[in-house]
C-alpha cells in the first residue's frame, strides 16, 4: 500500500502475495511482542521509589504501553492495517516516535553519568555533552510532531499518505544519523582524553606507547568498558533504524515487509529496555555495596580494632586511584 504497489497487482500474482503477509506468522509475532512488552513494563515499574526514575524513563514507559496495546489489539484482530485503522495507527506511530526519544534519553543519561562520574574533566567532552543535552530537549517536540503525523495518513488518499510516510522516514533517518555522529564523536574524544589522562598519571611522554604500561592499560580498560555498554545499545538501535527508516527510502519494496519488521522491531526495543534497566540496577547495587564497604573501612579506621588489606580487583568498575 505505502510502497505504491496496489493490492490488485499483488493479488494477480498468487505466488508473491502469500509471501508478503502470512497472518498466522504475524499473529505469533504480535503475541510475542505483547508478552515482551508486558514483561518490560513490569520490570521497569518494579520497585519504583523515586520520581526522578520516572522522569528519566517516561519515553520508554509510554513506548512500551503503546506497543502492548497495539500488539494485543493486532493479535486478536488480524484485519488491522496501519494507515487504515485509526487506533492501531495512533498506537504504532507513537510507539515509534517515543522509542526514538527513549533511545536518545538513554544515550544522553548514560554518557552524562559517565562524564560526571570520572575523577578528571575535559572541556571538549563536557561541551559536547552539554550541546547534546540541549539538543535532546528539542527531540521531544521533534518526535512528538512526526509521531502524530503518522496516524494522519488514515485521513488522506494513497499518494498523500505515501508522501507523508516518506517525510517521517526522512525525519527519523536524520535523527538516527545525528545520534550516531554524536556517539562516534563522543567516543573518539573520550578515548583521546582518557589516553592523555593515563599518560599524565604515569608521567609518560606523548611519544611513548601505553602498551608498555599494563597497569595504565588496565585502568583505561575499566573505563572503556562503561563506554562499550552504551555502544551495545546504540549499535543495535542504529542497525534497526537503517532497516526500518532508511532502506524503504531507497528500496520501496522493503516497505511491503513492514508487516513483519514492525513487531520484530518493537520486540527488539522491549529487549533493549529490559537490558538497560537491568544494567542500571546492577550499577546501583555495586554503588551501594561500595558505599557500605567504604563506610565499614572508615569505621574500622576510627575504632582501630581491625585492619584489613584492600584487595586489588581489576574487574571492579570503581577506582581508587587519585590524580596528582
Amino acid at each position: 500500500y505505502f510502497a505504491g504497489i496496489s493490492l490488485k497487482e499483488l493479488k494477480k500474482n498468487s505466488a508473491v502475495a502469500p509471501c508478503l503477509q502470512d497472518e498466522k506468522v504475524l499473529q505469533i509475532l504480535y503475541g510475542i511482542t505483547a508478552g515482551l512488552s508486558l514483561v518490560a513494563i513490569i520490570y521497569q515499574l518494579k520497585d519504583v521509589k523515586r520520581l526522578a526514575y520516572i522522569k528519566r524513563l517516561w519515553p520508554s514507559i509510554v513506548t512500551l504501553f503503546c506497543v502492548l496495546f497495539a500488539s494485543t489489539y493486532r493479535t486478536f484482530d488480524t484485519g488491522l492495517v496501519f494507515g487504515v485503522d485509526v487506533l492501531f495507527s495512533i498506537l504504532i506511530s507513537n510507539a515509534y516516535g517515543f522509542s526514538l526519544l527513549s533511545i536518545s534519553f538513554i544515550v544522553r543519561d548514560s554518557l552524562y553519568s559517565l562524564v560526571k562520574g570520572e575523577e578528571w574533566s575535559s572541556s571538549s567532552v563536557e561541551r559536547l555533552m552539554e550541546r547534546y543535552i540541549r539538543m535532546s530537549k528539542l527531540w521531544i517536540l521533534y518526535d512528538a510532531f512526526f509521531a502524530q503525523l503518522g496516524w494522519l495518513t488514515c485521513f488522506t488518499d494513497e499518494i498523500a499518505s505515501l508522501n507523508m510516510l516518506r517525510c517521517i522516514l526522512i525525519a527519523y533517518s536524520v535523527q538516527t544519523l545525528v545520534l550516531c555522529c554524536f556517539g562516534q564523536n563522543f567516543s573518539s574524544k573520550y578515548k583521546a582524553t582518557l589516553e592523555a589522562v593515563a599518560k599524565f598519571k604515569g608521567n609518560i611522554s606523548e611519544l611513548e606507547d601505553l602498551v608498555q604500561f599494563p597497569d595504565l592499560v588496565a585502568w583505561m580498560e575499566r573505563r572503556l568498558r562503561k563506554l562499550r555498554r552504551i555502544q551495545h545499545v546504540l549499535i543495535p538501535y542504529s542497525i534497526g533504524s537503517i532497516v526500518m527508516f532508511f532502506l524503504p527510502l531507497v528500496w520501496p519494496l522493503v516497505m511491503l515487509l513492514w508487516s513483519y519488521t514492525v513487531p520484530i522491531s518493537c520486540s527488539g526495543f522491549c529487549v533493549i529496555s529490559i537490558s538497560y534497566v537491568y544494567n542500571v540496577r546492577l550499577i546501583m547495587k555495586r554503588k551501594i555495596a561500595m558505599e557500605a564497604r567504604n563506610g565499614f573501612q572508615k569505621k574500622v579506621q576510627l575504632n582501630g580494632e581491625v585492619t584489613r588489606a584492600k584487595e586489588n580487583d581489576e574487574d571492579d568498575d570503581s577506582d581508587y586511584d587519585e590524580l596528582i
